[in-house]
């Protein structure tokens, strides 16, 4: 069996939209309620240590950390950037990429993923009559618009690394 190369280190277990189908948030199991809302410093500390201890151990010329939520963007610039400096400091040779749903991407995001080459991921669920049908805030209002000014917002900043994940028009 070949290593691990890919990483999906879950960063915040709260989302800040309330999709119909979220087998997570909106599914019968609620545990989820009972746990930290961010990963702690420690818990990044340690998750670096085995990333590295297996990068090492497999002799990888890289390996790929995917930022993760719920809303990984409910962390916060601060926090997330710890986190990213951590993993930076820790793992040799690591890739960055985030998964989020582009409601809270501002330029203070931008420059956060510039500074560690964070390669960006918008969810969307296609035109926005298909994305709002399921994809709702927790008032039943339409996220369409915030998500397509977050990747519009990415457009804007070519040296902000960005993946397609949808079709935005």
């Amino acid at each position: 069996m070949p290593p691990l190369r890919t990483f999906i280190l879950k960063v915040v277990n709260r989302c800040n939209i309330n999709c119909d189908y979220c087998y997570v948030f909106n599914g019968p199991d609620q545990s989820w309620r009972g746990l930290p809302v961010r990963m702690s410093a420690e818990v990044a500390h340690a998750a670096a240590q085995r990333i590295s201890e297996h990068a090492t151990a497999h002799d990888l010329d890289h390996v790929d950390a995917v930022l993760h939520g719920g809303e990984p963007l409910l962390a916060g610039p601060r926090h997330l950037g710890a986190i990213l400096q951590i993993l930076h400091d820790r793992v040799p040779s690591v890739r960055f990429e985030l998964q989020t749903n582009g409601m809270l991407l501002n330029d203070d995001w931008l420059d956060l993923f510039e500074q560690f080459g964070v390669r960006v991921g918008v969810s969307l669920d296609g035109r926005p009559v298909a994305n709002d049908r399921h994809r709702v805030s927790h008032r039943g209002r339409s996220t369409s618009y915030a998500a397509v000014r977050g990747i519009e917002l990415l457009r804007s900043r070519p040296r902000a690394p960005a993946k397609s994940s949808g079709d935005a028009e």
